[in-house]
């Protein structure tokens, strides 16, 4: 996936950085998986993790992926909360498409 989809945080609903990460997290507990472990299986930057799963800061769509793919799972929110999404990504990675 490109990394075309960057959404500054200021630009997102308040919750929506919230939720990602609230699912993100809930699903690494679920795979009882450290960060660490995370990290390395999916190619992902520590730093890059940790601020997703906070719900802190911008969040760079391609990195979401990485970890829906590596977990096997799809957003369980509206995909028009990422404004500008190609209607084939919300359909793959959300589960929820209005």
């Amino acid at each position: 996936m490109r990394s075309d989809y960057f959404y500054r945080a200021a630009t997102l609903h308040p919750d929506t950085p919230f939720n990602v990460g609230y699912q993100l997290f809930n699903q690494r507990c679920k795979c009882d998986l450290s960060l660490y472990q995370v990290v390395r299986q999916a190619k992902i930057p520590l730093r890059t993790l940790d601020a997703l799963e906070c719900g802190m800061g911008d969040i760079d769509f391609a990195d979401v992926v990485k970890l829906l793919e590596f977990y096997d799972i799809k957003l369980d929110m509206d995909a028009s909360c990422f404004p500008g999404l190609p209607e084939e990504y919300c359909q793959k990675y959300f589960a929820e498409n209005m």
